[in-house]
């Protein structure tokens, strides 16, 4: 059991630092999707549409095995610089149900604060350290250039086609592997990453161009 909660523990973390370890993108499209044949030219059309969309709501749910065992809601503002306020809420152990974790980051800096958890009396807020990003943006600083391993057919969001490309970062014993399906449009609308054999999370994008209102919490809030 304990084991099994350090492996949550870690998949909560390590979606924490996807939303710090790249950068998100999106837009609406239609019709047959764009197609690229290298996985720079992949990232770059993703993180240009970043710009032009600006915001996006997102949903991310991470698994281990065929096990939903957290889920993360938010919005993200893409920037530069990003900025994010997501909650993960871990599925119940052992008949316990986990405290919702909200983290915040702006302007380079991250914040958390656990529900009903108090960092210090009267604060429940606390610096998180340097901020951890979303999205297709961290693989293009990679020690190795991305590698374009192959492309995924068949499926589709709202009734729109949808090409995913499968693209390893990274080089060692653990490289990074993420699907980015793209929209006619170039949009990112869904992104699978996989931390290994058994542990990934899947991230969808909705409701591109929201109005967001991404702030720091009040720094008399903030504990040590």
């Amino acid at each position: 059991m304990t084991q099994r909660r350090g492996v949550r523990t870690a998949l909560a973390a390590a979606v924490v630092a996807l939303l710090v370890a790249g950068g998100l993108v999106l837009l609406t499209g239609a019709a047959a999707p764009a197609r690229f044949t290298t996985a720079a030219e992949v990232l770059a059309a993703i993180n240009a549409r970043n710009t032009q969309v600006g915001t996006a709501r997102m949903h991310i749910e991470t698994a281990s095995g065929t096990d939903i065992i957290a889920t993360t809601d938010g919005v993200t503002r893409f920037g530069p610089p990003q900025a994010y306020d997501t909650t993960i809420t871990a599925r119940p152990v052992a008949g316990q149900s986990a405290k919702p974790l909200r983290t915040v980051v702006v302007d380079g800096v991250g914040y958390r604060m656990t529900v009903g958890v108090e960092a210090a009396p009267g604060k429940p807020w606390s610096r998180s350290g340097p901020a951890v990003l979303f999205g297709p943006a961290a693989p293009t600083s990679a020690p190795a250039a991305p590698q374009l391993l192959g492309v995924v057919e068949g499926d589709t969001v709202d009734g729109r086609p949808l090409v995913g490309y499968r693209i390893r970062s990274g080089t060692g014993a653990a490289p990074f592997d993420a699907v980015y399906f793209l929209d006619a449009a170039g949009t990112l609308r869904k992104q699978v990453d996989r931390f290994d054999q058994d542990n990934s999370a899947t991230t969808t994008y909705s409701d591109f161009g929201l109005p967001v209102d991404i702030q720091a919490p009040p720094a008399d809030l903030i504990g040590p």
